[in-house]
């Protein structure tokens, strides 16, 4: 005997996205940053296989053009913000905890499985997001490839490069030059291999604010007497260790 059944969707995942006005003159001046910060530096290893990734403090470093990216990221993560929790009095933009960096992927370059969750100090992150400083170029009649892709967390192992084979849910978003998202820190993706000509390159960002904080795991809360006893060793640590400290 056949039954009637109700799905009832809960809560389901937004990600925002929303393209730049005046995008052309803002990446030329970021493509032209990255020139010069990959030649001050070799860049670092996080989630990047192949590929060039900066430090994470690209905001701090007075670069005009970034700055103006930042202050359009940080108008929708209000937004996003007040989505969830629509009685926000206005969010002061200097109470702002931010990370972010540049990404390069040459041919064939990818990021592996991750989220951008990190617990410090006095916050956690919880929005993440990627500004596509060049979406790529094809290669020929084939499409450059590189697409973010999201997972649906409650199935499958952590550590598949290629998830559908295990039967994960799964979306890919396609780079669009001069747009970026703004997603759930928690939410894993990884970012498929890139195909095209030249080089895919990108601006990524993490976003936390104390009005909106989701506190630290209680693992976590022992670094925060370090860091106020021993600030200088806590941040060479956090250079080489792979927790968020």
């Amino acid at each position: 005997m056949s039954q009637a059944v109700e799905k009832i969707p809960l809560f389901p995942v937004e990600i925002y996205r929303t393209e730049i006005e005046d995008h052309v003159s803002l990446n030329r001046d970021l493509m032209a940053l990255l020139q010069q910060l990959r030649t001050e530096s070799k860049g670092i290893t996080r989630t990047n296989v192949g590929g060039w990734h900066s430090d994470l403090d690209l905001h701090r470093q007075g670069h005009d053009a970034v700055t103006r990216l930042m202050d359009s990221v940080l108008e929708v993560g209000e937004q996003a913000c007040r989505d969830i929790l629509p009685g926000l009095p206005p969010l002061q933009k200097d109470d702002w905890h931010i990370e972010s960096w540049l990404n390069a992927n040459d041919q064939n370059a990818y990021n592996n499985w991750h989220d951008h969750v990190s617990y410090h100090r006095d916050h956690s992150t919880v929005w993440a997001g990627v500004y596509y400083v060049n979406g790529g170029e094809p290669h020929g009649d084939k499409p450059p490839e590189g697409e973010i892709v999201f997972r649906d967390d409650f199935l499958g192992p952590d550590k598949e490069i290629y998830a559908p084979a295990r039967g994960i849910r799964t979306i890919e978003l396609a780079p669009r030059t001069g747009s970026f998202f703004i997603f759930p820190a928690w939410l894993r993706h990884y970012v498929k291999p890139y195909r095209g000509l030249g080089e895919r390159v990108s601006l990524a960002f993490n976003l936390a604010h104390p009005a909106i904080d989701v506190g630290i795991r209680p693992e976590f809360r022992r670094f925060s007497r370090a860091w106020q006893k021993f600030p200088d060793l806590m941040k060479k640590l956090r250079k080489v260790s792979p927790i968020e400290l």
